[in-house]
């Protein structure tokens, strides 16, 4: 038996099935800033890169057999280095996480199958036809798993998704391989407050992981590009070390076009990528399409991150949840980079939180979780109806308020805040 999360994404499957395959890629080490990571016995680098991770979902043939091709664990393994991040992240005691883990959420998996063949794209006459790019960056206290639902709901309607896992202590848990040793370290999240910089450098701190996290996705495009138009598998292994068909990728991916998603860093992570120019060594992404989740912009400095000229004509979107835009600063600050950027369009989905885009608040038995099946469904089908250049369809068919804010009674008598709606509004601000 398969738990909430095998249900909801079967429920929301588009067009095709979705295999999925996680990389790694062996580079030279290298370091982005100069903090220190204090909190280790021996001080090093706080962000110091060797390997470079990323999960890549796409189009399958249906029938699949699980047993060949086994779903996706949701929790990164080993089991417990993510119970560590999770306990170290929330500052709650791994003793009251693990009956969690070990009885429920190591059981809950992804309806993806692991290193499944590539279907072929559809072809009309002599057209060679290739599936089109996404990369998805998660946001703080994101994993490569983090985000499935939306990301195998994309790659369903017939693309390639590339889901990084970005290894700038950003995530709760990480498996990096050392160069020295080749075993495996546990990376769990980096406070500021562990490094050198201190949380009176937090935001500088925040500023050189989006560094590396610009290279990460950098690299990692290349090196997909190199094995999927060259046959040039290089430094890239699968990171559980299982058998891949390596000429399987050949000419079935496009690099002439690409389209960004991510949520609160990761969208943020979108803005500087968006606004830097291309990291050393590489050349320009040839971006159509950035789809921004709930943007964090605090790390950036007021009035924050300046659009390069070449990027002028990507089609961008952002999308909010109702936590976001009752924030009065950063909704403030979002209205002003969204004006700056091209006048981007901004819509929040009515009763969302910030962690509505990830599986998070779907993970439960459905009894215990109410309407957000309902919410992270029509967040999905927004961000693909965008990066489809078909958004207006659902707008047209939705319910769409201007933005209209009303005080009202929370628990225990405390008033709050929230948007005049119904569940599942979507905001035309």
């Amino acid at each position: 038996m398969f738990w909430a999360s095998t249900m909801l994404l079967d429920h929301t499957r588009g067009k095709f099935a979705v295999g999925a395959t996680t990389f790694a890629l062996q580079i030279p080490t290298r370091t982005f800033g100069s903090a220190i990571l204090t909190r280790t016995p021996k001080p090093r680098p706080a962000l110091q890169l060797s390997e470079i991770a990323f999960s890549v979902y796409y189009p399958t043939q249906s029938g699949l057999s699980t047993k060949k091709h086994q779903y996706l664990d949701w929790i990164v393994r080993p089991i417990r280095g993510s119970l560590a991040g999770i306990a170290y992240f929330t500052g709650i005691p791994a003793l009251l996480f693990w009956p969690i883990f070990f009885f429920y959420a190591s059981s809950i998996k992804i309806p993806v199958h692991s290193n499944a063949p590539v279907l072929s794209p559809p072809t009309k006459g002599d057209n060679t036809k290739t599936w089109p790019l996404v990369i998805f960056s998660h946001g703080l206290a994101g994993q490569r798993t983090t985000y499935s639902h939306l990301c195998a709901r994309i790659a369903s309607t017939g693309k390639v998704v590339v889901v990084m896992e970005h290894r700038d202590g950003s995530g709760t848990f990480c498996h990096p391989k050392s160069p020295e040793t080749g075993e495996r370290d546990s990376l769990l999240y980096i406070k500021a407050a562990d490094t050198s910089y201190g949380d009176d450098k937090k935001f500088e701190f925040r500023r050189d992981q989006l560094g590396q996290r610009r290279f990460e996705i950098y690299a990692a495009i290349e090196a997909l590009k190199k094995l999927s138009v060259d046959g040039n598998r290089g430094n890239l292994s699968a990171i559980d070390d299982s058998e891949v068909d390596w000429s399987d990728f050949q000419g079935k991916i496009g690099f002439d076009t690409l389209q960004l998603t991510g949520h609160s860093f990761g969208a943020a992570t979108l803005f500087s990528l968006l606004s830097h120019e291309p990291t050393e060594g590489f050349t320009p992404l040839p971006v159509t399409h950035a789809l921004f989740l709930d943007p964090w912009l605090e790390p950036f400095e007021r009035p924050g991150p300046v659009q390069a000229s070449r990027n002028a004509e990507v089609k961008k979107v952002v999308l909010h949840s109702e936590g976001f835009t009752l924030w009065r600063d950063h909704m403030a600050q979002m209205v002003e980079v969204a004006k700056d950027w091209g006048d981007v369009p901004i819509y929040t989905v009515a009763r969302t939180t910030h962690q509505s885009f990830s599986d998070y608040n779907v993970i439960l038995p459905r009894l215990f979780i109410g309407k957000e099946v309902e919410l992270l469904q029509k967040l999905s089908e927004l961000s693909v109806t965008f990066l489809d250049d078909r958004m207006e369809d659902i707008l047209g068919r939705s319910a769409t308020r201007e933005m209209e804010i009303e005080t009202v009674k929370g628990r225990y008598g405390k008033e709050k805040r929230r948007l005049v709606a119904n569940a599942g509004d979507i905001i035309v601000h």
